[in-house]
């Protein structure tokens, strides 16, 4: 990679456990809040080692490292109360707007028409075109709600925990 990349970066994505709204897609679709911390640590490609027996060791300390921050945390809500890593001044970054304009622009492209032709279809007189056009966009929305609700963390998968999975 020496020579492509100038450089790997070390992140660690963290939500707090005690926050109102937990880190979903479908708590994100609903509009809910949800406040992410993230730690970035750029690492120039020069203090990495080239030797497979130094990298091993480089990236258990790199492991040990974000285990540390990550326990700090879970325990304190700040990633360097007791990780002993120096301190690094966070930052919020600022709303934008082209989020909200992207998502406008796909909503009007998509559903203008989709909802011009099932009117469409609606007038014609003819209930089974109408059916199948509204049974398509019910199966869509179906497979949307199937998909989203397999992304909880309640159904996936427990690997790596040291308790069983709770079913409820």
């Amino acid at each position: 990679m020496k020579g492509k990349v100038p450089a790997l970066y070390d992140i660690e994505l963290a939500f707090k456990e005690d926050a109102p709204a937990k880190p979903t897609i479908t708590n994100m679709l609903f509009g809910k809040q949800c406040t992410a911390h993230i730690y970035f640590k750029r690492i120039p490609l020069e203090e990495i080692p080239e030797e497979e027996a130094a990298q091993e060791k480089f990236l258990r300390d790199r492991f040990v490292i974000r285990d540390k921050l990550k326990e700090s945390f879970l325990k304190t809500g700040d990633f360097f109360a007791t990780s002993g890593v120096p301190r690094v001044e966070p930052f919020e970054m600022p709303r934008r707007f082209y989020p909200v304009i992207n998502v406008l622009v796909w909503l009007s492209v998509t559903l203008i028409p989709i909802s011009y032709y099932l009117i469409k279809l609606f007038f014609s007189g003819e209930i089974l075109y109408f059916s199948i056009g509204a049974g398509i966009i019910g199966a869509f929305f179906l497979l949307l709600n199937k998909t989203v609700g397999m992304s909880e963390i309640k159904k996936g998968s427990s690997y790596g925990t040291t308790t069983p999975k709770k079913t409820s």
